[in-house]
């Protein structure tokens, strides 16, 4: 074997590959609930009309909400290392901040005042109104991801 063949053995061996799928799973939800506006349409719009279709949109929300904050500490559990358990957690969070960062520069457009064309505001995530939540938002999954390897070795016993 070659030595990056044994450094890539290595660290599938030290994170595990259920925590990996978890963590492309938690990349794709964040994907799709955070996209722009048709991507969230095909989401959650199904050919009911009337009150089933808002009470079917509510609980396909309030599941995909649950689902989105519980999948860190499901990686957290069966995550290896701490340190593992950490990364995983956050990486999907990264990365749809990162793949959103084309529609977060986009320029406000607005009516009465602004010159023609619009102008360019603060990138989403460095505005003032937004960077404490963003930011809440980053801890939150790090903190589950931990919570979750820690309530394994509590019930393991480890």
């Amino acid at each position: 074997m070659t030595t990056n063949q044994l450094s890539l053995a290595r660290a599938r061996a030290n994170i595990g590959i259920v925590p990996l799928i978890l963590a492309a799973i938690q990349h794709i939800l964040l994907y799709l609930t955070t996209s722009s506006l048709p991507v969230v349409e095909t989401v959650y719009v199904f050919n009911v009309s009337g009150a089933t279709a808002t009470h079917l949109v509510t609980t396909i929300a309030a599941v995909l909400g649950a689902v989105t904050f519980a999948l860190p500490a499901v990686i957290g559990l069966f995550s290896r290392t701490w340190r593992s358990a950490l990364v995983l957690a956050v990486l999907p969070w990264w990365i749809a901040v990162i793949a959103h960062a084309g529609t977060l520069l986009t320029p406000f457009i607005g009516l009465g005042g602004i010159a023609q064309g619009g102008r360019f505001d603060a990138p989403f995530w460095l505005s003032a109104a937004h960077l404490p939540l963003l930011l809440a938002s980053l801890a939150l999954f790090a903190a589950l991801g931990i919570l979750g390897w820690l309530a394994r070795h509590v019930l393991t016993g480890e």
